[in-house]
């Protein structure tokens, strides 16, 4: 992730009016507990007012996340697709 940051933030990405966007990443942590997820989700869209939100790694976790992006209305991107094993 922190790559990508840097690498789309060397130019910015350019919206259709013309308004230049770079990313931010804002981390908390979660202690890998559920009531402490959905306090920092709250936290990362009232306070730190973000336009997005990356979910936890755990689908425990996300789940949790997930109410509270779906409460707020937000984008909730996973870091990764869930590995299935090959068959």
């Amino acid at each position: 992730m922190e790559l990508w940051l840097e690498q789309v933030n060397a130019k910015g990405i350019t919206l259709a009016d013309g308004t230049v966007v770079k990313f931010e990443f804002k981390t908390y942590d979660d202690e890998s507990n559920k009531d402490r997820v959905q306090q920092l989700y709250t936290k990362l869209i009232n306070d730190d007012k973000t336009n997005f939100l990356i979910s936890p790694y755990s689908s425990g976790l996300t789940d949790a996340a997930a109410v509270i992006a779906e409460q707020y209305g937000q984008v909730m991107i996973p870091p990764a697709p869930p590995q299935t094993p090959p068959t």
